[in-house]
């Protein structure tokens, strides 16, 4: 019987929502090397949802967890609380084989339905290894006793407790693919680019620095979500620009240029967080203004990145 196991997790920094971290942790604990390039090709999109309900700012990738590129399996299970219970099914039991077999746990507990990933357990301390989010912390681990976790998976008003089985692959070797990075950081730079509510690419930048002059005077706060994933994109491109030099496939130039963005990106998030506690609209000026340079810097060095990306994808031909 194993007494208990950890898989592979490494916390990630990222912010703004819970599943782009926690994903992000499985590949950077699993992948090695091979992370950097994989990270080069994810989030060089963004977008912003003008839907009434939601509003919101986020990285965009069209393969979040590596479904696509084969670097994870996947099962969703629907697990009845009425059918198990009566079965007398054993859920830690269950959980430890998930774990077991290499399966990352994800889902949502308690009564407001918050995210978490189980990635490992302990027979000697009798708890889970539960990763959790909030807006404040990102990721923090728990360690939380196997009767009170299932406790809190049964205070999900639900009839069902749904969980996603994530399973790293070990034998997928990854290679950077630059017809990729070139396609989509196309995208990114070109202007009237939407899908449903969505709005894509730079102009989706400049229509959040609007929405966050309009929340403020309506709801006198920022919402740092926003800004997060802002700060996020940045730090992802300045990122992508190091490895695409490292690779002699862009100028060092643009490094400095990426750098230069990136610092801006989280001077705005600095003055957002310095708004909502002090009030003073002189920081949301000043945010909005840099919010919208951010967007001149890029307009000026990325189309010189895109023309590199090119000139190597025609030699490599």
């Amino acid at each position: 019987m194993v007494n208990k196991c950890r898989l592979p997790f490494e916390r990630s920094n990222i912010m703004s929502y819970p599943h782009f971290a926690l994903a992000d942790s499985i590949y950077r604990a699993n992948m090695g090397e091979a992370y950097n390039a994989y990270s080069c090709e994810r989030f060089i999109n963004c977008y912003f949802d003008i839907s009434p309900i939601n509003h919101m700012f986020a990285m965009h990738s069209t393969d979040n967890w590596g479904v696509a590129s084969g670097l994870v399996t996947h099962q969703k299970l629907e697990l009845y609380k009425e059918s198990y219970v009566a079965c007398g099914i054993d859920f830690v039991d269950a959980f430890k084989k998930f774990i077991i077999c290499g399966c990352y746990i994800y889902g949502v507990r308690g009564d407001k339905h918050d995210k978490y990933m189980v990635s490992g357990f302990d027979n000697t301390k009798g708890h889970f290894l539960v990763w959790s989010f909030d807006s404040v912390r990102g990721l923090y681990l728990q360690e939380i006793t196997y009767r009170d976790f299932i406790d809190t998976l049964f205070e999900v008003k639900t009839k069902e407790i749904s969980i996603i089985l994530w399973k790293y692959n070990p034998n997928n070797e990854y290679f950077l693919k630059l017809n990729t990075v070139e396609s989509i950081l196309s995208e990114y730079l070109k202007r009237g680019l939407t899908k449903t509510n969505k709005i894509f690419g730079l102009p989706a930048i400049e229509i959040m620095a609007q929405y966050i002059e309009k929340q403020v005077s309506i709801d006198k706060t920022i919402d740092v979500c926003c800004l997060y994933g802002f700060a996020e994109h940045k730090l992802f491109m300045f990122n992508r620009m190091k490895y695409l030099c490292q690779q002699s496939i862009v100028s060092q130039k643009y490094i400095k240029c990426a750098e230069s963005v990136n610092e801006l990106a989280q001077h705005v998030l600095n003055l957002a967080l310095k708004y909502n506690n002090s009030g003073d609209l002189g920081y949301v000026r000043e945010l909005v203004f840099d919010i919208n340079h951010s967007v001149d810097m890029e307009q000026a060095y990325l189309p010189f990145v895109l023309a590199d990306l090119r000139t190597a994808i025609q030699i490599g031909e």
